[in-house]
């Protein structure tokens, strides 16, 4: 009874936070004057959201940006294990690799996209490589942190009831790294998300975020302001998703 109560009150204060956000944005394009080619109504932008919802080339757009957004996660993901996997495997490959991959992970690699166009073009394969990159040192390095915090004293016995190491990493290692493991399959997921919309936003012909940025530059307000509506709904989404497949696997 008093966790429902906690939770009720949660929903109640995140409602108000919302309702609170909802009366600003109708004050200042009401009362307050503001030009509604800086911030948008609340009324003509929800027009604009419904008539996005039923167009057929917005479902065209989240295709794009979906089948981008999926084909970085997983190069991100299963590059990234593959390589804090085989980096964590001896402590002298930790030493070797976790340092040289925790600096990769500070690199902003927005300064090597213009490169990217420059190799692989405006289309799927710059934004897919641009959000892979952005996502592979958070997976690799939370992989070597899962598994270098495996407690040893589960090795050793393994070890002593005659395991072997193939059984030790996959039956022992695996799933005591397993919540680290995750956390950087949710870190690099949203990394590469946010990267491909980036990325779209700023050289491509279509996706989301060229959708976005053409409407912001062409002073749609309305339209823009639906496109960020849209598109925090659809990353919303995904998110639920990734929340449920990783909860399947704890």
């Amino acid at each position: 009874m008093r966790r429902r109560i906690y939770q009720l009150k949660i929903w109640m204060a995140q409602t108000a936070v919302v309702l609170a956000i909802v009366g600003l944005w109708l004050y200042v394009t009401g009362p307050g004057g503001v030009s509604p080619l800086l911030i948008a109504p609340p009324g003509d932008t929800l027009q604009e959201l419904w008539q996005l919802i039923w167009s057929p080339g917005t479902w065209s757009d989240v295709a794009t940006t979906g089948s981008e957004i999926v084909a970085a996660v997983l190069i991100a993901v299963s590059s990234g294990f593959v390589i804090g996997f085989l980096g964590s495997r001896t402590a002298f490959r930790l030493e070797v690799w976790e340092p040289l991959v925790a600096l990769g992970y500070t690199i902003p690699f927005v300064v090597f996209y213009p490169l990217l166009l420059l190799w692989l073009g405006i289309d799927e394969a710059s934004k897919i490589a641009f959000g892979a990159l952005n996502g592979f040192f958070a997976m690799a390095l939370n992989t070597m942190k899962g598994f270098k915090s495996v407690d040893q004293k589960l090795v050793r016995t393994a070890y002593a009831f005659g395991a072997t190491p193939r059984q030790i990493e996959w039956a022992i290692k695996l799933p005591a790294a397993m919540p680290i493991v995750l956390s950087g399959v949710r870190i690099a997921t949203a990394l590469a998300l946010i990267t491909v919309i980036f990325a779209e936003m700023v050289g491509s012909r279509k996706g989301l975020g060229f959708q976005l940025a053409k409407t912001t530059g062409t002073l749609q307000t309305s339209l823009s302001y639906a496109y960020i509506i849209f598109i925090l709904m659809f990353v919303g989404i995904l998110h639920v998703i990734i929340e449920r497949a990783s909860s399947t696997r704890r």
